[in-house]
């Protein structure tokens, strides 16, 4: 049936029902369209759900870009993505005293040759790199905790 004739039909939604159109990316359905008025609603190639009973003002503050569970029955905020923590090689150097450059040099010596080439040829690290943690494991050793930090901070 067509959504203009389907929509203006008595008794299709229950009164005060809220109505949602979700689409679908790739982790899962996203609200999209949230009104009280099936007359406003058009879910072109979404999935439309009706939630009934909800005593509220305003549906689209609690159910505006929302992910839809479908099996749950839930609505849960979009996840953000992490961005990822990079040090760029040269921030350490600029954050370093000679001395503490120094101390890095060695600390760097100490590191098996495939290691050393890694990080010589790397422009950045990467913290989640599991290579990172064996670094900073290897700064606190010789800066202490706070230091080793301050020096490999993200850029």
């Amino acid at each position: 049936m067509d959504w203009y004739e389907y929509s203006r039909k008595e008794g299709m939604f229950a009164e005060g029902a809220v109505l949602i159109a979700c689409y679908r990316v790739d982790f899962g359905w996203v609200t999209q369209a949230v009104f009280t008025d099936p007359q406003r609603m058009f879910p072109q190639n979404c999935m439309l759900i009706e939630v009934q009973g909800w005593e509220g003002e305003k549906p689209h503050n609690e159910f505006g870009m929302k992910v839809f569970d479908p099996d749950a029955g839930t609505f849960s905020d979009i996840p953000v993505p992490v961005q990822p923590v990079i040090t760029f090689k040269k921030d350490i150097w600029l954050r370093a005293t000679d001395e503490e450059a120094e101390t890095i040099e060695q600390v760097l010596a100490q590191q098996s040759v495939r290691k050393q080439n890694i990080f010589k040829e790397a422009t950045y690290l990467d913290h989640a790199d599991p290579l990172f943690a064996e670094l900073l494991a290897g700064f606190v050793t010789a800066f202490g905790t706070e230091r080793a930090g301050q020096l490999l901070a993200g850029s």
